[in-house]
């Protein structure tokens, strides 16, 4: 008997419902100035957030870009060995919102000599060199710095990121 009740309680709630929605105003029937719009955005549209501002990194120290952007979350650093046989560059990585820059420099120094900014996407290779450039705030011909994008050994079309060097 309780499950009959149940069932009966059931087929009056989905009337009611399909009263309610057939009884009721839609959005579409709604003035066009009433209407909650539906923006899909572009791919042109999706902006891409600058990441690291490199161009106010070029012309510091490795010590003053660690205070900018805190410590590293990689690093090397040549041992006493290594710099007795002529190794004398050292690298450390910074890792921001999944975005990694590594940054070279010399270890006696402390000058930098490149910047790698690696491109997010999970393939570790992208065509998109816009984004590229916009995730380290980067521009072509600027005057302190070059600019050289790095291929993929498999397909020279799409890049695993670009290289800074400050001129």
């Amino acid at each position: 008997m309780s499950s009959v009740k149940v069932v009966l309680l059931g087929a009056i709630g989905v009337a009611i419902i399909v009263q309610l929605i057939a009884s009721g105003q839609t959005d579409q029937s709604l003035p066009k100035s009433q209407q909650t719009p539906t923006v899909v955005p572009t791919t042109s549209e999706v902006a891409t957030p600058v990441v690291f501002d490199i161009p106010k990194l070029v012309g510091k120290s490795i010590k003053q870009i660690e205070s900018t952007l805190g410590p590293a979350t990689r690093s090397f650093e040549p041992t006493d060995l290594q710099e007795e046989m002529g190794v004398i560059d050292a690298d450390k990585t910074f890792d921001i919102d999944g975005v990694s820059l590594m940054i070279t420099y010399n270890s006696r120094t402390g000058i930098v000599k490149e910047y790698f900014l690696e491109t997010p996407d999970p393939s570790g290779a992208t065509a998109n060199t816009g984004s590229l450039l916009k995730l380290g705030h980067l521009e072509n011909g600027a005057t302190n710095y070059r600019i050289k994008f790095i291929p993929t050994i498999k397909d020279p079309s799409v890049y695993t990121g670009v290289v800074v060097t400050p001129i």
